[in-house]
């Protein structure tokens, strides 16, 4: 099994976690259902979660790009990664 993590900001706060938890039943477990895939299949390394979002249209959001660019900086910055 692979591992999992959520990212944490330095206060210790998971946006991701708090993402997935304003979503409704039936996506939450979906989701779960996919980071459990992610556990058994996944690379041979560390799986880092930074950013989630619903995808409701072919476009990209570059905000959420760079906002999962930032985080995953700021997370090998801060855990030497």
């Amino acid at each position: 099994m692979y591992k999992v993590l959520f990212y944490q900001t330095v206060r210790g706060a998971s946006p991701v976690l708090d993402f997935i938890a304003t979503l409704d039943d039936k996506t939450r477990a979906k989701v779960y259902r996919h980071i459990e895939l992610l556990k058994t299949y996944g690379p041979n390394d560390e799986i880092i979660v930074v950013h989630g979002f619903l995808k409701k249209t072919q476009a990209l959001d570059v905000r959420g790009i760079e906002m999962a660019e930032h985080r995953r900086e700021d997370w090998l910055a801060r855990h030497g990664c």
